[in-house]
């Protein structure tokens, strides 16, 4: 499937419309995007469903939901921080004052992946952060990511820095950024 097919076939929704739906509604999509951040990241690594919930509910407007029908199908969430060096500390809160975003969990379904969803939803999220950052509320974003995705983000606009001080898991992490014009 191409990048335009999944554009006519995904809905993309950020946790502000979300969190309109009917509280039942909500709960189910909160569960399904913890099903899919266990089924994508291993144990170590994989954010924990109050971590989830609290990114849905406190900063919905860095929380973007792809959807098919009712059914949750890929997800970008972050956090905010102050300055541009990501720490454990910084990656694991959120400072509501802080301009950089911090994006935490870029996460497809297994049977939506390698069809351009990714992609998709952080053309989305970027755009998003781009307005933020018009409104001076967001400056750069900032992500962690594995060797083999470091391409998709350079794709996506995002700028390779080099491996990442910041441990978590297993395997080594890299560090990417996007800075946005005030």
């Amino acid at each position: 499937m191409s990048g335009a097919a999944i554009a006519e076939t995904v809905c993309l929704s950020f946790g502000t419309e979300v969190l309109k739906q009917d509280p039942e509604d909500v709960k189910r999509t909160l569960d399904q995007i913890i099903a899919l951040e266990t089924a994508g990241y291993p144990a170590d690594e994989a954010a924990s469903p109050e971590n989830l919930d609290f990114r849905l509910t406190k900063v919905p407007h860095l929380f973007l939901v792809a959807f098919e029908g009712s059914d949750v199908v890929g997800f970008v969430c972050s956090t905010r921080m102050k300055g541009q060096e990501p720490s454990e500390e910084s990656m694991s809160v959120d400072d509501p004052d802080g301009r950089t975003v911090c994006v935490h969990s870029v996460c497809v379904r297994e049977d939506r992946r390698r069809r351009g969803l990714a992609l998709h939803m952080l053309s989305a999220y970027v755009e998003q952060m781009r307005s933020l950052a018009k409104d001076q509320l967001c400056e750069a974003s900032m992500l962690l990511c594995k060797s083999h995705l470091v391409e998709m983000y350079k794709r996506a606009g995002y700028q390779y820095i080099g491996p990442s001080a910041v441990v978590h898991g297993a395997e080594q992490w890299h560090d990417m950024k996007m800075v946005f014009d005030k």
